[in-house]
């Protein structure tokens, strides 16, 4: 009886030990970065996964001891909710299924001043022309306002932890597809 215990104790522990294993652990802020959007996109840039998860500039790569031939390199296009990182022999991108490198999450985004930015809820609308009624008669046009946020500098915060072979990927593609369709 008390060996039926322990090795019934024995078999729950290795359950529970697999299942903490394979649990989500949630958020990983070590792979959380704010990044100047317009610099990382305008350039060629570098992965070494075994190296950095971030992407890297060429200086960057040389202060880590490494060159670009060791390297994948890479052009950056950052979307609403997702950031692409797409094989870019001799600089230039492949942007297709076969070429996605890295998709990563961006956590946060906040649209440069005068910008708009594409979320319902805040109450930003486009500008555009609406009809004006003056009783029951269409009268002139008139230019509808819009709700910009103030905000000198653009915010965005991506998490380098690549989403590619997991859970995550298919409603990446997903999303992914809807930003370049036939593409994917």
């Amino acid at each position: 009886m008390r060996k039926n215990l322990k090795n019934g104790l024995l078999v729950a522990l290795a359950l529970v030990g697999a299942a903490a294993c394979s649990a989500d652990v949630g958020d990983r802020g070590d792979t959380l970065r704010a990044i100047d959007e317009q610099a990382m996109t305008s350039q060629l840039l570098y992965l070494l996964p075994d190296v950095s998860p971030f992407p890297m500039n060429a200086a960057d790569l040389a202060a880590s001891g490494e060159d670009t031939t060791s390297a994948i390199p890479i052009r950056v296009e950052v979307f609403d909710d997702i950031a692409v990182a797409w094989f870019a022999p001799g600089g230039a991108a492949r942007v297709n299924r076969q070429g996605i490198v890295a998709l990563w999450r961006v956590e946060n985004r906040t649209p440069i001043a005068g910008e708009l930015e594409n979320n319902p809820e805040t109450g930003v609308v486009n500008p555009g022309i609406a009809p004006i009624f003056v009783g029951d008669q269409l009268s002139s046009e008139a230019i509808v306002t819009q709700t910009i946020p103030v905000d000198e500098v653009q915010q965005t915060i991506l998490d380098f932890f690549d989403i590619l072979n997991t859970q995550e990927e298919v409603g990446a593609l997903i999303r992914l597809g809807l930003y370049h369709p036939g593409c994917l």
